[in-house]
């Protein structure tokens, strides 16, 4: 693309991808015309790269010799070198950059950037992973993702499909009552928001439908924030977050007793719907393949 040529050791990049093995063994990828004096002697052989920049390439020659491999600032420059890599099958590259495309990193930050480029290369377990990841943000787009120019309207409609039907099972996660599904804590019955009861006047201690007994008032606050959050964000993050716990906490700070173990408490069963949460929203994930034509 770029009319830049690069030399490579012809066995190095044998060894590297059976594409260029084969290529050199046959030498149809020569590009030596008879009569052409260009410096290259008769045992040169040209892979033509035509549609990969120059930057693209030698970043992918760099990764095929023992050497610094290049760094990344961001998953869009992963993108074009790991489309580079599966296009010339460099099969143990591919899987270098579709670990560094998944580390913590690049998929916190920019998760639906990730899952366009899991879609565009045909990835269907990263795209599915990346998916899951896009639940921990809020669905607003403040900026245009370049990658999704990749992406087929299947792809981002069973993206939303899948936010819609994650949000839906796990909202009820965080509801008190008869069809609820807030079981985790009914075998224990320690937690402080049943044993504070006594510590509030009657009319101020809720009923709960789900364990048939009074319980303290902030424990439905804490539900009530759980699934707000949830209804934006269904991950299991968003029920442990400190915005979520605050208001909650915030009113067992009134209570003597409640005061000293409500932060403990609710942070433990926190975490117990947070995994509750992100088993559900796995189950849903795996009825997916974002990369399907149909």
């Amino acid at each position: 693309m770029d009319l830049v040529d690069f030399r490579a050791h012809k066995l190095i990049l044998s060894f590297a991808s059976p594409l260029f093995r084969d290529m050199f063994s046959v030498g149809k990828s020569s590009g030596h015309m008879p009569g052409q004096n260009d410096g290259r002697s008769a045992a040169d052989r040209v892979v033509p790269m035509t549609e990969e920049t120059a930057d693209v390439v030698e970043k992918l020659l760099l990764l095929c010799y023992p050497v610094e491999p290049p760094s990344w600032e961001s998953a869009s420059q992963i993108h074009p070198v790991l489309a580079a890599a599966i296009k010339y099958q460099l099969e143990t590259i591919s899987t270098t950059l579709r670990k560094e495309l998944m580390s913590p990193r690049f998929l916190q930050s920019e998760p639906l950037r990730i899952f366009a480029i899991a879609c565009h290369l045909k990835l269907s377990d990263e795209a599915r992973v990346a998916a899951v990841h896009t639940l921990r943000q809020p669905m607003i787009f403040e900026g245009a993702i370049k990658e999704l120019q990749f992406v087929s309207s299947l792809s981002v409609y069973r993206l939303f499909e899948f936010r819609e039907a994650s949000r839906k099972a796990v909202t009820v996660l965080a509801v008190d009552s008869d069809t609820g599904s807030v079981d985790l804590v009914s075998k224990d019955t320690t937690w402080i928001w049943f044993t504070c009861v006594g510590t509030f006047a009657g009319t101020q201690c809720p009923w709960s439908p789900r364990f048939r007994r009074k319980v303290t008032p902030w424990w439905f606050t804490y539900l009530g924030s759980a699934s707000s959050a949830l209804s934006q964000k269904p991950s299991g993050s968003s029920v442990t977050s400190d915005s979520t716990l605050l208001a909650a906490l915030n009113e067992a700070s009134a209570c003597n007793k409640c005061s000293s173990e409500a932060y403990s408490d609710l942070a433990r069963f926190s975490k117990l719907l947070a995994a509750a949460v992100d088993k559900k929203v796995e189950e849903i994930s795996n009825t997916y393949d974002f990369c399907a034509t149909w």
